[in-house]
């Protein structure tokens, strides 16, 4: 199995575009659909603003907006439909030759005549949101100090939460077990997202989740919905974005949790309006793995038994049904191997 993981690595890196050329034009775009929140049936005719460039567009029959040729960097979404609470998305970040997905959904207001006074917040605040409930962006666990982009351990900051050890990322919520923990990615129940996880615990030494793929994490602290079943102490709810549907695009990632890439592309076509066709879907994948293994057996004359290694692979596709139903399919694997030998010990 290391060797599959080997040999997917090797294939992201050879077949993943090369950047020379991109650089220098260093542009990228941002597109997405705005859709009722409710029926997820497209708004057409919202308005997108793109801060603090400050322009902004309409969004297509279909819900569509899309823009094109933007100077890479750190930008702000603000969406504004009548009869619709106004939304702003924060940190989204433009890279080169790439297309930052946001899809958003619009919850309905009621209208009422009168003053209205808004005073506006850095980050969005739902109305039903439990006091207890935090919202991370995938850029605010990317750069999270600490975190090495696992999602465990950028919550262990926060209130009510107490770390178990420094070598492991299990969390006690509210003086719960680790085991009592729950974690959800798209509404799938996971038992453990980590690698090397603990027996009787929902933690382990890194997070198997990509965070290139995270589109948001909600954590729970208590008062959930019982549709999460027994759950008793908190909840982690993670959300993945949709893979890029311009094009097939790619990306290569050197980091201490290991080496590895990023695939993702547009899947089928549909008619749109016109004799126009658009994708009807998308698939990304990733996969990693680590290199400590080779770095030591590199520089040392017998192989080391006791090195951990662990490879990981994340598949998201979406497929669309019609315009308010899509099929999705996820799946996370991970192979993790560490043997201690003892005879030479």
């Amino acid at each position: 199995m290391p060797r599959i993981f080997s040999v997917l690595v090797f294939i992201i890196l050879t077949w993943c575009p090369s950047s020379v050329e991109a650089q220098e034009y260093k542009i990228g775009s941002i597109a997405g659909s705005i859709v009722d929140a409710n029926t997820l049936l497209p708004l057409s005719g919202a308005t997108v603003t793109l801060n603090p460039a400050g322009t902004g567009l309409v969004t297509s029959e279909s819900g569509q907006y899309i823009f094109a040729g933007i100077p890479v960097g750190t930008y702000s979404l603000e969406i504004r439909y009548l009869g619709y609470e106004a939304i702003k998305i924060y940190d989204v970040v433009v890279r080169v030759d790439r297309t930052t997905s946001y899809s958003i959904a619009l919850k309905e207001q009621i209208l009422e005549s009168g003053e209205v006074v808004v005073h506006g917040g850095s980050y969005t605040v739902r109305a039903d949101q439990e006091l207890s409930v935090t919202v991370f962006g995938a850029e605010e666990v990317r750069r999270a100090p600490g975190s090495a982009g696992d999602v465990s351990r950028i919550l262990g900051g926060l209130p009510s939460i107490t770390k178990v050890d420094d070598t492991k990322n299990a969390l006690m919520v509210r003086g719960g077990s680790p085991f009592e923990n729950g974690f959800y990615i798209d509404n799938i129940q996971v038992p453990n997202i980590n690698h090397f996880p603990t027996q009787g615990s929902s933690g382990g030494v890194l997070g198997m989740v990509n965070v290139d793929l995270l589109e948001s994490v909600e954590f729970s602290a208590g008062g959930f919905s019982a549709e999460y079943g027994d759950r008793l102490s908190a909840l982690v709810d993670i959300r993945l974005r949709e893979g890029d549907r311009s094009g097939f695009k790619g990306q290569a990632d050197f980091s201490l949790s290991g080496i590895g890439g990023v695939l993702e592309g547009p899947l089928g076509q549909k008619k749109i309006r016109n004799g126009l066709t658009a994708p009807r879907g998308s698939w990304m994948i990733s996969v990693r793995r680590s290199y400590l293994d080779f770095i030591v057996n590199t520089f040392f004359e017998e192989e080391a038994s006791t090195v951990p290694i662990y490879s990981d692979a994340q598949v998201k596709i979406v497929y669309d049904l019609s315009p308010a139903h899509s099929l999705t399919v996820i799946g996370l694997f991970g192979l993790d191997e560490s043997e201690v030998d003892r005879e030479g010990a």
